[in-house]
Order: C-alpha cells, then sequence, then structure tokens
C-alpha cells in the first residue's frame, strides 16, 4: 500500500490496539573491578526481583560478555498489562530492587561513560 504524505498529514491516526502486555530488555554493566562469584550471584538478583512483582513474568537474565566499560548483564521480562504507567511502576520496582541487591553484596555498576564537551 502506497499513501502519500500529503494524505498522511491530513489524516487523523489512531491506535485501536491495546497491547496486552508490555517487555522489557533492561542492559546493566557492572565494574570489570567485580569478583567472579560475584557476577554469579547477578542473574539470580534480578530473577528474584522480577519475581516479586505480582504482574511480571522473568524470561532470562544473562551475562551477555565484558566490553571495554564493564561485564554486560541483560534482563528481559514481561509486564501482564498494557496500562503504561503501570508497566513504568513495576520496572521502576524491579529496576531499584537490583540496584539495592547489587549494593548490599558490594557489586558496582561500570561508571558512565565521559561526556564531551562541544567547547
Amino acid at each position: 500500500v502506497v499513501v502519500p504524505n500529503s494524505v498522511l498529514a491530513k489524516a487523523v491516526l489512531h491506535n485501536f490496539n491495546d497491547l496486552p502486555s508490555r517487555r522489557h530488555i533492561p542492559v546493566f554493566i557492572i565494574s570489570l573491578q567485580t569478583r567472579a562469584r560475584d557476577l554469579e550471584s547477578v542473574p539470580r538478583i534480578m530473577e528474584e526481583q522480577v519475581n516479586r512483582e505480582e504482574d511480571a513474568v522473568f524470561e532470562r537474565a544473562h551475562l551477555i560478555g565484558p566490553d571495554t566499560r564493564g561485564f554486560r548483564f541483560e534482563l528481559s521480562y514481561s509486564v501482564t498489562t498494557g496500562d503504561m504507567a503501570h508497566f513504568l511502576d513495576v520496572n521502576q520496582r524491579i529496576q531499584l530492587g537490583i540496584l539495592h541487591e547489587l549494593e548490599n553484596i558490594g557489586v558496582e555498576l561500570a561508571p558512565p561513560l565521559p561526556v564531551a564537551n562541544p567547547n
């Protein structure tokens, strides 16, 4: 189907499909100074925090590998509602819970990349 831009610009578009769930795949970059035994705890901590939420479904948590900043961990979970505000509330609780647990075992996130000063 080809629709000219002029037609689209004049049209009112509606999204009639509500999402039944929302998936989120955050990445956590852990400091390169972290011991292997502490890195082994990270996926378990992620899974536990997702499972604490009634409306969240854990899918996976893995060490993807090292990069120049640190060890990359990827978490995947779904929130079983299309409501964006509820999704954001659940997401916030999960991510803060992960950060608190990492702090409790002495695991630090990698520092952010420096931002170049254009001046």
